[in-house]
């Protein structure tokens, strides 16, 4: 990967020779591949504006940011995140630079040489996960990382309109459901390879969350009617009634107090 500080852009460049009929090099053809497109895939995600999605090159120097102008691009990543964020592939709970807690998701992925290695970084605050499933939201994030890097690296070679929908399905899924609305499925195939197994995994994630949220609205309609069956007792008592705390403070009375 190189960056154009002229142009303000990331690019992959390359080379193939070009033969005569008897093999010998006649001329080099080389060419660069414009990264822009990444702006499109992530274009769902950072109209969101939930979550942060960063793509580093080996050295560290930004190619792409959502939500940035194009100043930030090949900067070093210390300007835009956490230092302890972009040491290590993992999973990292720091305070981002606006000051809001975030969950970082980190994966590394060597094109060709193992020198030559980019990084994606997604984050997301930790306001918008639900407490009871943060650790499966963490795996599935980091399953959602890398299967969107993996992605994004076929894009070179099959065309944005494999991967590219069923992509912005997952993410608009995510969205969703980071909005609260646990009826959203990603509408995709778990039979298909690859993604359908993410789409599986998301799913189940989405049904297991939906049937807690559906539980708890039983538990509070159960509590409901046994306050109004208590209520309804104590109001047509024929003697009166009153309820009071341990320290003999009247809380509530009946009709015949």
């Amino acid at each position: 990967f190189i960056f154009s500080k002229s142009a303000r852009t990331a690019s992959l460049p390359y080379a193939f020779p070009v033969l005569d009929k008897q093999g010998a090099v006649r001329m080099i053809l080389g060419a660069a591949l414009n990264l822009s497109f990444f702006e499109e895939l992530f274009a769902p995600a950072s109209d969101h504006g939930a979550s942060a999605i960063v793509l580093l090159d080996h050295h560290g120097h930004i190619l792409f940011a959502t939500g940035t102008t194009g100043a930030m691009l090949g900067r070093p990543a210390g300007d835009l995140l956490p230092a302890p964020v972009t040491a290590a592939p993992g999973v990292y709970q720091q305070t981002g630079l606006d000051g809001r807690e975030m969950l970082y998701v980190v994966e590394k992925v060597a094109v060709g040489r193992e020198d030559n290695a980019f990084t994606l970084v997604m984050g997301t605050p930790e306001s918008t996960l639900f407490a009871e499933s943060r650790r499966q939201v963490m795996v599935n994030l980091a399953t959602l990382a890398a299967t969107v890097l993996f992605s994004s690296l076929l894009l070179f070679f099959y065309g944005r309109r494999v991967l590219a929908d069923p992509l912005r399905m997952l993410i608009a899924a995510t969205r969703k459901v980071s909005a609260g609305d646990l009826t959203a499925r990603t509408g995709l195939s778990h039979d298909a390879a690859d993604i359908g197994a993410l789409a599986r995994e998301i799913d189940a994630m989405i049904e297991s969350l939906a049937h807690e949220d559906r539980a708890r609205k039983v538990q509070e309609q159960q509590l409901r009617e046994s306050e109004q069956r208590f209520r309804t007792v104590i109001d047509n008592a024929a003697d009166a009634m009153y309820l009071a705390d341990l320290s003999g403070r009247i809380l509530d009375v009946n009709s015949e107090c």
